[in-house]
């Protein structure tokens, strides 16, 4: 049953997350700050304090390898990178605030997730995948708690791919959940561009995070070439689960361009 966001303010964000979402989260969770995001009035001054939380999280469970921040550098470039698709396509100004609130906050899910995890200086184990993919639904619960509404909520849950043993494929929950976005014709070109920015980003900054890129190498080789936007557009152009009907070429190479643009910056 869903709460109404009035009576969020009588509920703890952890009973909150417990009985809507049937989430446990780390010991240590930052409850207290996603609390006090609730009374602020407006989408975006929610949306920049969840950013700070996010921010001053990562640096209290700083890695040993320094990756500092890399969960919000990796969301902010997101955001530009989702913008820059948005205002080719020509996205109302509503729908670019609320694809640029989801982007920014796409991973604040990752807040909840055992940082020796999140910032592991490797590759995930099987059993550590699965638990990594839980941040989607934890973004999805600090979202709807904080009143940032059911659109950027939704966008953030179905922005990634599941990953599994067998490779890069959506399981079963998510691909049921894909189809049933599509039903939702405000709420689907915001998943679908927020999904394309977040793989565009991922791929270009490949080095930009504790754990590998499973394609590194190849990205790194690009790199050194300089033709890194081209093997990102290659490497999306084959990807099965994006909707080209949404995505087209022109889409897709304006936020590789946006997202090469920052790597020199």
């Amino acid at each position: 049953m869903a709460v109404p966001e009035a009576s969020l303010r009588q509920l703890s964000f952890k009973d909150f997350a417990s009985q809507q979402f049937n989430l446990r989260l780390r010991e240590d969770f930052p409850y207290e700050e996603i609390e006090w995001v609730v009374g602020m009035k407006t989408p975006n001054e929610k949306c920049a304090a969840l950013v700070h939380v996010l921010y001053e999280d990562e640096l209290r469970h700083e890695p040993a390898n320094e990756v500092r921040g890399w969960i919000s550098w990796h969301s902010g470039r997101t955001c530009k990178i989702a913008l820059a698709i948005a205002e080719r396509a020509g996205f109302s100004d509503d729908q670019k605030a609320v694809l640029g609130r989801a982007a920014l906050l796409h991973d604040i899910g990752k807040i909840g997730i055992d940082p020796a995890i999140v910032n592991k200086n490797g590759p995930l184990a099987d059993d550590e995948r699965s638990v990594m993919a839980t941040h989607n639904r934890i973004s999805q619960a600090i979202l709807k708690y904080a009143g940032l509404g059911t659109e950027a909520a939704l966008a953030a849950a179905h922005h990634e791919h599941q990953k599994t043993s067998s490779g890069r494929q959506r399981n079963d929950l998510i691909e049921s959940e894909h189809r049933d976005m599509k039903q939702h014709a405000d709420l689907y070109p915001l998943m679908a561009v927020l999904e394309l920015a977040d793989m565009t980003d991922a791929m270009v900054n490949f080095d930009d995070r504790p754990y590998p890129n499973h394609m590194q190498e190849l990205f790194a080789a690009a790199a050194r070439d300089g033709t890194l936007g081209d093997a990102v557009f290659q490497q999306i152009a084959e990807n099965p689960y994006l909707d080209k009907e949404i995505l087209f070429e022109d889409l897709v190479k304006v936020g590789i361009a946006r997202a090469v643009e920052m790597r020199k910056e």
